[in-house]
């Protein structure tokens, strides 16, 4: 639960390059709500990947150093971060995603951005609305059995309720006041 503009992009790049490095998975998968932020992430991940003081702080054994980043219409493969909207998720959609990465859950790590669209309620009878609902199940569908889920997001609450499990909350108010965010 990162408030905007503190490094929510940063911080999922730095969990995928680690996690490949140390071979707990060999791909990943980054989703979020709309094309925008997917070119955004696209962006950023690209420019951090070319980043070389970044890449040096990876151990020379690393498992996987320097990952290709791609959108779903390559194969996810060994050694890729792929960044997609999360309707490259659905069943009728043309992209590599479901292909690619039945069965293979348990070395996947699958990045949301915005995560507060997977859970909280959503509002309205709009084919995007309901297409929400389709990512969650895409999350927890058994054909992918994925073990690695994690969330990004700076509105972690349904209603007045904050999220249970969030593990690292940096709020509004504490960028704010730590000069992050302009008010």
């Amino acid at each position: 639960d990162l408030a905007t503009a503190t490094g929510k992009s940063y911080v999922m790049y730095g969990i995928a390059r680690i996690m490949l490095a140390e071979g707990a998975v060999d791909r990943v998968l980054v989703l979020c709500p709309s094309l925008t932020i997917e070119k955004g992430l696209m962006d950023k991940f690209r420019a951090l990947s070319a980043d070389i003081t970044l890449k040096d702080l990876l151990p020379e054994d690393a498992h996987i150093r320097n990952p290709h980043i791609i959108n779903a219409t390559e194969s996810i493969v060994e050694g890729t971060i792929c960044i997609e909207n999360f309707h490259a998720t659905l069943e009728h959609v043309k992209s590599s995603v479901r292909d690619s990465l039945a069965g293979k859950g348990e070395h996947t790590l699958v990045l949301n951005d915005e995560v507060h669209h997977v859970y909280n309620k959503p509002i309205g009878r709009t084919k995007a609305v309901r297409g929400l609902k389709k990512w969650k199940e895409f999350l927890l569908d058994p054909e992918f059995g994925f073990h690695y889920l994690v969330g990004g997001s700076g509105t972690c609450y349904i209603g007045n309720d904050y999220f249970a499990d969030v593990i690292y909350r940096y709020s509004l108010r504490e960028a704010i006041e730590g000069g992050f965010v302009k008010t």
